[in-house]
């Protein structure tokens, strides 16, 4: 009997060690390689979401941008051809917040064009009821001087016009 159980003792010790020599990881191992990995993939995560902020960012500056310079644009030709033409331009605080007069021309050839902008209670500016703008404040300093500023989402633009030569 006890040489049985000697005999199963080293079958024992001739399984574990053939047990060993088999190829695979080790617990130890794997456990190094997933933090490896999660760490790989937290750094991506957090460079993709970099980039999609920026661009969204981006985007909002830009669209500012526009809003406020498609106003100027309009704003500014306008008032020069009132002044080129000796036209008159009015500023107030109600709607509409600019009229520019452009008198008829020395040989008759145009008829008096009157252009009213006006700022609506949605802040749309319009351009004789055109929609020219949104997302738009507008303030009148006189007659002089026009801010305009546009807000979309968090990115805000301002400009300032002045009407005078």
């Amino acid at each position: 009997m006890i040489k049985r159980i000697i005999k199963n003792i080293a079958c024992f010790r001739l399984q574990t060690s053939s047990v060993k020599s088999q190829s695979g990881f080790t617990l130890v191992e794997l456990l190094v390689a997933m933090t490896i990995g999660a760490a790989l993939s937290i750094g991506l995560v957090m460079t993709v979401r970099t980039v999609f902020s920026t661009n969204s960012s981006v985007v909002n500056r830009v669209t500012a941008i526009n809003q406020v310079q498609n106003a100027v644009d309009y704003i500014s030709r306008d008032s020069q051809t009132a002044q080129a033409q000796n036209g008159s331009y009015v500023g107030s605080d109600s709607n509409p917040i600019l009229t520019f007069t452009i008198p008829q021309l020395p040989n008759g050839e145009a008829a008096p064009d009157i252009i009213k902008y006006s700022l609506n209670n949605d802040n749309t500016l319009t351009r004789n009821g055109q929609l020219i703008a949104t997302n738009i404040t507008v303030d009148v300093s006189g007659v002089r001087y026009v801010s305009i500023t546009s807000t979309y989402r968090s990115a805000t633009e301002t400009r300032i016009i002045n009407l005078e030569p």
